[in-house]
């Protein structure tokens, strides 16, 4: 999962969390095994609630997240603490690819993380990664959602999360739709404090525009093949008989007929070859005919 900004609004989504029995369950299991100070990973330490906790009860942590915005957000909690840059130490990466500076006395996992690590050949290795940086008695607390949990306790049930004041949206699902309503969307939403998370919409716009997509490859000085849009068969024509021109070579031009049950759409396409082996497509849409 790709957090970016979801990061900053990840406490305020994950609000409902009992982090001090957390803490309590966990440094009773550490001290409980001899464990009262020294070195502790927290893997998929996130915005680090938990981490920060540990490292205010005298722990040396060791934040690991594969998203730099949770770190970069757990930084900054840890800095209005007035903690050191030392503790928590923080280290993008992927646990995968777990790569630690020397040995740590125990780590930490909480919330699921090792379930979205994918197939039992990753957990294996993940655990593995985690056992090769351990000293010797060292302890590894993590937790799981289990087959049992899904079978027997989250089976048949609906779970709604209802935000009439949502901070934020995350405009995914629908590919091309989501992206096409996102201009729309973020006009609808002005004068509220909802934004649109992620690519703002404007980007999405100029990366699907072809006219604002050329304009900005000509003012990044990004050389692209030659082309244009137009609005009717007519102006495609036109648009066309103009690179001609442009490239002193002739183009292959040719009206595509659309099926039935999309011509009401009337989109037509004209296909540019360009004779360097070059080729563009170039979309107009006009009204039925």
């Amino acid at each position: 999962m790709a957090y970016q900004e979801f990061a900053y609004f990840y406490d305020e989504f994950n609000g409902a969390a009992d982090y001090d029995a957390l803490f309590a369950y966990v440094t009773g299991e550490l001290k409980a095994h001899g464990i009262q100070d020294g070195i502790v990973a927290d893997f998929g330490c996130g915005t680090g609630e938990l981490t920060l906790m540990l490292a205010q009860a005298g722990y040396d942590m060791i934040g690991i997240d594969v998203s730099e915005e949770m770190l970069s957000v757990l930084r900054d909690k840890a800095d209005a603490l007035g903690l050191p840059l030392t503790n928590p130490m923080l280290l993008c990466q992927d646990l995968l690819q777990l790569d630690l500076y020397g040995t740590i006395r125990a780590a930490v996992s909480t919330f699921d993380t090792y379930n979205h690590i994918g197939p039992l050949e990753n957990f294996e290795k993940a655990i593995a990664k985690a056992a090769f940086f351990m000293e010797k008695d060292g302890v590894f607390i993590f937790d799981l959602n289990t087959p049992y949990k899904h079978q027997k306790i989250l089976a048949g049930e609906t779970f709604d999360i209802e935000a009439e004041d949502a901070d934020g949206v995350i405009v995914q699902y629908g590919g091309q739709t989501s992206v096409n309503l996102a201009v729309d969307l973020e006009r609808a939403l002005a004068g509220t404090k909802t934004r649109i998370l992620g690519t703002s919409p404007d980007k999405m716009d100029v990366a699907e525009d072809r006219r604002r997509f050329s304009k900005l490859m000509d003012q990044l000085q990004i050389k692209q093949p030659a082309s244009g849009t137009g609005y009717s068969f007519e102006e495609a024509k036109e648009i066309a008989e103009g690179i001609e021109k442009q490239l002193g070579t002739t183009l292959e031009k040719r009206k595509i007929v659309l099926k039935e049950d999309i011509k009401a759409f009337g989109s037509y396409t004209v296909e540019v070859k360009i004779y360097n082996g070059v080729s563009a497509s170039l979309y107009v849409i006009v009204g039925e005919e």
